[in-house]
């Protein structure tokens, strides 16, 4: 019988790994060539579901088992890790060293995470301790952090036994071709492709134009389009369905992103459907040994982060800059946020805000959200599902707060 898996997401995680879990489950955020649930899935074979907040219900929808693997949804999986879960036995509790929730293997919670979280610290089950090394993504840097490590496990098993379509294009220059890796479709004209310092993979139907440089490790995801003279550095993932240009270092773009035209981010997350305009930037691409500034959801406020040496910036998924916009390192995007042309953006732009002149923010409506994205969708010939509106517009009532405490510390009127 297929064994029954729920990737369930923690309160304290969901929190930290915003803005990207205002939209989605938390194993869904892509680290690597794949989401940490597509991860799982080639690990730890099975029927799999979400545990997460009540707020994604309407598309991840939680489903009762009578003996299910309850699984963190921010641990990366290796084979080790995968084994000792697959090792537990019923109402048995897998922990870290440090005492952290691994897995559990149990009956079934249907909604509340409080549900599950009371159950699994009953002192009457079984407690097994990991002492393997874990790869956990509890802090949006984390992403970017881990992303050149987990392309090259991704990597390794995604292409073991496999045979990469060749290269034709003669004026193309290959460095480390074994460790290249192209699926069907590619075209490409006068670039340079580079893994000796770690593997690439490009995806289905991609494109890159003349003239562009890529270094691994490097992914590419299906129908992506590398513009001209783009330059890709180690340790970044081009989500699917994405166009991409000027300069990139260790930065993931989770899909369907826009950022054709020059201009560079290092060191960043930005989520789906985020779009770039011209000369859009990291304001410094050097860092002078002063403390990153970011904004922390647990206490509302932009606080020092001093685990970080390097860090560019975190957009959430609709978001979209004017041209010549610049973002200080450590700044926070929300979701379907709008920073205007020629502005630099403040260390946090709510969700459903337009930061313009000054700085100077406005509510952005629902309506104009929804048509917005709608057409934006459509595009890239994909379809804006019920299910997503519903999400948008759910989080566009619960973040109504951040948006007027914004506007309050800014001294700016609302427009309404």
């Amino acid at each position: 019988m297929m064994r029954k898996i729920v990737l369930f997401d923690l309160p304290e995680d969901r929190l930290t790994l915003r803005p990207f879990s205002f939209t989605r489950p938390l194993s869904a955020i892509r680290v690597g060539m794949l989401s940490i649930a597509e991860k799982w899935q080639h690990y730890f074979p099975g029927s799999y579901t979400y545990l997460t907040c009540s707020t994604l219900h309407v598309k991840y929808t939680p489903v009762v088992s009578t003996d299910a693997y309850y699984i963190n949804g921010v641990l990366c999986p290796d084979s080790v890790l995968a084994e000792a879960i697959a090792r537990l036995n019923y109402n048995e509790v897998l922990l870290s060293e440090e005492g952290g929730l691994i897995a559990f293997r149990g009956n079934g919670f249907t909604s509340a995470q409080s549900n599950l979280l009371e159950r699994i610290t009953d002192k009457k089950l079984s407690r097994t301790i990991f002492f393997g090394e874990l790869t956990q993504i509890k802090h949006t840097w984390d992403i970017f952090l881990c992303n050149a490590q987990e392309i090259e496990r991704d990597w390794a098993w995604y292409t073991k036994g496999r045979v990469s379509k060749p290269i034709v294009d003669p004026h193309t220059i290959v460095y480390n071709e074994k460790d290249i890796f192209i699926e069907e479709g590619l075209a490409i004209h006068a670039a340079c492709l580079n893994a000796e310092q770690g593997p690439i993979y490009i995806g289905k139907n991609v494109s890159i134009a003349e003239g562009a440089v890529l270094r691994g490790p490097l992914a590419i995801c299906n129908d992506v389009q590398v513009q001209p003279h783009t330059y890709i550095y180690g340790g970044s993932t081009i989500g699917p369905f994405s166009s991409i240009g000027g300069e990139v270092s260790n930065s993931i773009l989770l899909g369907y992103n826009d950022k054709p035209y020059q201009g560079f981010i290092g060191h960043t997350v930005i989520g789906e459907w985020g779009r770039l305009a011209a000369g859009s930037s990291l304001a410094r691409t050097f860092f002078n040994g002063e403390p990153i500034v970011t904004w922390d959801f647990t206490k509302e406020a932009a606080c020092e982060e001093k685990s970080l040496s390097t860090c560019g910036f975190f957009v959430g998924d609709y978001s979209q800059f004017g041209g010549n916009a610049t973002i200080e390192p450590g700044s926070v995007i929300g979701v379907a946020a709008h920073l205007a042309a020629n502005q630099l953006a403040m260390p946090y732009v709510p969700s459903f805000t337009y930061s313009g002149t000054n700085g100077k923010l406005r509510s952005i409506s629902l309506v104009e959200t929804l048509e917005r994205l709608s057409k934006l969708m459509s595009y890239k010939h994909q379809v804006f599902l019920k299910e997503d509106k519903a999400i948008v517009a759910e989080l566009f009532k619960t973040t109504a707060i951040h948006r007027t405490k914004a506007m309050m510390d800014h001294a700016i009127f609302r427009d309404t």
